[in-house]
């Protein structure tokens, strides 16, 4: 299962470098996110700031700050101490919310449309949904989807999927399948098939 652990205020996921790179790959993107709870409110848990030193001893992080609707800002600064650090920091801001089925939590993420629509501007922005877990010790673990798993449910007829071709943010065009199911289908389906059945196994399903 691929799965990243690290602590609060320690350390956290890279994940939205990885975000420009699943636009053209196969990690599944999605038209509607998961339902949002009646009583919509971010998990306590995961509000703060989270820190990440990597294997080769650079570090980045992540802060997630809750709005008064239950929604929340990601923003995530890279390139903090990196070789080219002299061309300053990365920063990338993504929006989202928190919610649950059964036992288990999700992250329903899109790039966040104020800072990419001027007032006339409609772009079809596609949500990442993400498993997580927060351990006692204050660790996050990101269970990323599987773009093999999710394929195979959609040819079996268990999700649906459309063509979407759209100009996205960083000047990429993403033109390619994308599930379609509406949110009470997505919640439908994890439901009864249980979120295994969704989860990556290797980097190698999402590279």
């Amino acid at each position: 299962m691929l799965k990243n652990v690290y602590k609060k205020y320690h350390r956290f996921l890279y994940l939205f470098l990885f975000l420009s790179i699943c636009l053209t790959s196969c990690y599944p993107f999605f038209k509607n996110p998961l339902p949002a709870p009646a009583d919509l409110k971010i998990d306590f848990q995961l509000s703060g700031a989270w820190i990440l030193t990597t294997q080769s001893g650079h570090k980045q992080e992540m802060f997630v700050f809750p709005r008064s609707t239950g929604w929340f800002d990601m923003l995530y600064v890279s390139n903090i101490d990196g070789e080219d650090s002299s061309n300053g920091i990365e920063v990338s801001v993504m929006e989202g919310y928190c919610t649950s089925i059964n036992e288990d939590k999700f992250l329903c993420l899109r790039m966040r449309k104020r800072d990419i629509n001027g007032p006339n501007e409609k772009k079809f922005l596609p949500f990442m949904i993400i498993n997580y877990e927060i351990s006692k010790s204050d660790e996050l673990n990101f269970k990323l989807f599987s773009g093999e798993k999710v394929d195979k449910l959609i040819h079996e007829g268990i999700l649906k999927t459309e063509t979407i071709r759209e100009e996205m943010p960083l000047w990429i065009t993403y033109d390619s399948n994308i599930v379609s199911s509406s949110s009470d289908e997505l919640k439908e389906v994890i439901a009864k098939e249980g979120v295994k059945a969704f989860l990556a196994t290797s980097s190698d399903e999402i590279a």
